[in-house]
């Protein structure tokens, strides 16, 4: 590797100059420990809270690779495309909370937390080291660790890869850190390891190698910012050189993101959204994470895509402030660089998703800020320390100007951040009370409505949850999910003729959605059962068990009825296909347990009332059929 030169940059101003020595460790550990109380002041409360069903069911709950914990099988698989993405170290890391604390929640929940403290402090210990300036780096911490725009990438379990890319990009930082005051190649291979586990963790963290150019000219001052000769050209030349490994790996992750997420179908086609709509969402979502930023109000997990609707007058403005504000970062490059490089952080890593290539169905999200923000964070507690040293160089006597005062001032905003970040929080307790709190903010948010529905039907209130997926419905009908959860909704409710009616006209749409067929199946059996019409319910079943073989839903229907016609040879036969195919299934092993136990195998029956348990610890029925079978068996011997 051959170790670039240092291109001086122009003295002489009090933004690009820095302390030659670094600080001593008791300073940095009660900064550390300043960091950390506030943050579990915010977050200590998760350790209560639940799984959500938005998106820890794919991750946690219902993936039986996850919940089995670590295993060879496993890590193989952790490095394959799965959820629209490719980030094996995320999959590796809730296999490991698995793998200890099976799934209770608190696990989960306690890693992420962690994760997110090692990685505000190692922000704050990479700034450190780069500006020897403790203070200002601390609160740049602070302002990440507690700021409520960060709340869903911490109290989410599926947002793991979030505060595993976050801690990664920021050891990729203090590494570089080292390696630009003594360039070495085993200080640059630490940057490259570092840098890929990040790639491993999630895939946004591809921007970090131009961000390490902007850290080049501030505040490491490898790079004279404007290039303005020869020389300076060349030496930023020889800094991009330097940066093309890193380069090279971002590109093969951008590739295999883009080929998991076109897999995974999470990518909109233009059809759906045009250029010129994600142009124009682009631009109001980073006008709207400024303003979030500075006013961390009426939070959602979930912004509704606004399709184009959002009036001229507002996208032009939102257009006015980014060129205003970039012609502004652009000309305070000399005198005051961290403005330069604080705003083109922020500019620069929401690329990948502010939405030019639509992943999903959201206008933006508090996610995507996480590592943005710090780019902001850095300009305005820079700035706001150069304008105080410049206000006591005059001797103005403003009292505001004090190191007293301004240790005061951001204590007070650190507080408030705190605990509004606390509330924010707390709407993560679990599914019914994060969805109930966006429609508080926005009542026509249909992703919102189905989501309240699925979870109002999971603890069992489906007439509550009837008028919600209709709600949905009539915002969205061709959101994928809203057919099926109204379906269902329908279909629970005994409204078995408006379920099928719903389902087939969702299967005209989409012909080929194999869920819809599923779910219409499942209700039109049951309707044609109830009606006295076993047959035709059979052939229903096997109709759609022959579209969908590997259906265990389908399968278990289908063994149940047939059990209760008295076929039970063939009842069991597809509770034991049911099992194959979805072997961490606890009602498959539950339903086989009750036939056996009615076929008087009672040995076998409890076998598979222990596995379903096993799968399910707390379920009281699974635990009610083991304790009555073993009571049988204790009676027939």
């Amino acid at each position: 590797m051959s170790q670039p030169s240092t291109v001086a940059v122009k003295r002489g101003t009090s933004s690009q100059s820095r302390p030659s020595e670094f600080p001593r460790w008791p300073q940095l550990i009660a900064y550390s420990s300043v960091i950390v109380i506030a943050t579990l002041v915010v977050y200590a409360q998760v350790l209560k809270f639940e799984f959500v069903s938005f998106d820890d069911i794919d991750y946690v709950t219902k993936n039986a690779i996850v919940r089995h914990g670590l295993s060879w099988g496993a890590l193989r698989w952790a490095f394959g495309f799965h959820a629209s993405n490719w980030h094996p170290l995320t999959w590796i890391s809730l296999m490991l909370d698995a793998q200890l604390g099976g799934l209770n929640p608190a696990v989960f929940h306690a890693t992420s937390v962690v994760w997110h403290v090692a990685a505000a402090i190692v922000l704050f210990l990479g700034l450190t080291r780069m500006t020897r300036l403790a203070g200002p780096s601390c609160l740049v911490a602070l302002l990440f660790a507690v700021h409520p725009l960060h709340v869903e990438s911490v109290a989410w379990v599926a947002e793991r890869k979030d505060v595993l890319g976050g801690f990664f990009w920021f050891l990729t930082m203090l590494a570089y850190a080292s390696y630009a005051e003594r360039p070495d190649p085993r200080r640059y291979l630490a940057v490259v390891v570092a840098f890929g586990l990040g790639l491993w963790s999630k895939p946004m963290v591809l921007t970090l190698p131009l961000v390490l150019l902007l850290l080049d000219v501030w505040p490491l001052r490898r790079l004279q910012f404007p290039l303005v000769d020869r020389e300076a050209w060349a030496g930023a030349g020889r800094l991009v050189v330097e940066k093309l490994p890193l380069l090279a790996m971002s590109a093969i992750s951008a590739v295999l993101t883009v080929v998991a997420q076109r897999g995974g179908g999470s990518v909109e086609s233009l059809v759906g959204l045009s250029l010129v709509q994600r142009i124009e969402n682009a631009l109001i979502s980073y006008a709207a994470y400024i303003a979030q930023m500075l006013w961390p109000a009426r939070l959602s997990f979930f912004y509704p895509h606004p399709h184009g609707t959002t009036s001229f007058v507002v996208v032009a403005l939102a257009a006015v402030l980014l060129i205003a504000a970039t012609i502004l970062a652009l000309r305070m490059g000399r005198a005051h660089a961290y403005v330069t490089v604080g705003w083109f952080w922020f500019l620069g890593t929401l690329v990948p998703v502010i939405g030019l290539l639509q992943v999903g169905l959201q206008a933006r999200a508090d996610r995507y800020t996480y590592i943005p923000l710090v780019g902001l964070f850095m300009a305005v507690v820079w700035g706001a320390r150069e304008a105080a040293l410049a206000m006591t160089r005059r001797g103005s006597g403003n009292a505001l100007a004090s190191p007293r005062a301004l240790m005061v001032i951001s204590g007070v905003l650190v507080a408030a951040l705190t605990m509004t970040a606390r509330v924010q929080a707390s709407y993560w307790h679990d599914s019914a009370r994060l969805y109930s709190h966006a429609l508080e903010l926005k009542p026509d948010n249909a992703v919102a409505h189905n989501n309240l529905a699925i979870a109002l039907m999971d603890r069992g209130d489906v007439p509550g949850a009837l008028p919600h997926a209709r709600e949905a419905a009539r915002l969205a009908p061709w959101h994928p999910e809203v057919p099926i959860t109204l379906g269902n909704a329908l279909a629970r409710s005994g409204k078995s003729d408006e379920a099928i009616a719903v389902y087939r006209e969702a299967i005209s749409r989409r012909p080929n959605d194999l869920r819809l067929r599923s779910n219409l199946a499942v209700t039109l059996g049951n309707a044609l059962a109830q009606a006295g019409k076993p047959e035709q319910a059979i052939a229903v079943y096997e109709e759609a068990i022959a579209r969908s073989p590997d259906d265990a839903l389908l399968r278990s229907n289908l063994g149940a009825f047939l059990g209760e016609q008295g076929r039970l040879e063939e009842s069991a036969a597809q509770f034991h296909e049911a099992i194959r195919v979805a072997p961490d299934d606890p009602n498959a092993h539950l339903n086989m347990g009750v036939l056996l136990a009615r076929m008087n195998k009672l040995d076998d029956a409890i076998a598979e009332f222990a596995a379903a348990q096993k799968l399910d610890p707390a379920n009281a029925d699974i635990a009610a059929n083991l304790e009555r079978a073993r009571e049988l068996r204790s009676q027939t011997h």
